[in-house]
């Protein structure tokens, strides 16, 4: 079973960005401004 999306909320964007980037090896493919927030993507290298 494979997952293609999620929703995960947050409480420090830059934090948790740091951490799925750096820590879990995401890429992120883009971001999106709301308004007083942010949503991005992020995933896998397709590899694998």
């Amino acid at each position: 079973m494979r997952i293609y999306i999620t929703s995960i909320p947050i409480a420090d964007y830059n934090q948790a960005l740091t951490f799925y980037t750096q820590i879990l090896g995401f890429q992120k493919r883009r971001d999106i401004e709301l308004g007083g927030g942010a949503l991005s993507y992020c995933g896998f290298s397709r590899r694998s």
